[in-house]
């Protein structure tokens, strides 16, 4: 499943595996990560310090798109083929 939300509504995300997208307001996307449990981890990035270029993106991020995956091994292996495909800025 592919979905898309707005910040404010990160704490709604499911608690499943996938891959988010940090989206800016043109829909250009910042950086891609994988999760376990996609609640808690997109949710982290607002509850923990960062490092300089992750603080630097928060106010960037407009809406986090998801992909659900079935597990979290699916999850990794769409994590590095879509910053293969899409490399986004902030991804090193």
């Amino acid at each position: 499943m592919i979905a898309t939300y707005q910040v404010n509504d990160r704490f709604q995300l499911p608690r499943l595996p996938g891959v988010y997208y940090f989206l800016d307001r043109s829909l250009k996307t910042l950086y891609v990560g994988k999760a376990t449990s996609l609640r808690a981890r997109v949710g982290s990035y607002w509850l923990r310090p960062l490092d300089g270029r992750l603080t630097a993106m928060l106010p960037r991020i407009d809406q986090i798109r998801i992909h659900t995956t079935d597990t979290a091994l699916e999850a990794l292996i769409l994590e590095a083929n879509e910053i293969q495909r899409l490399n986004p800025p902030i991804n090193v």
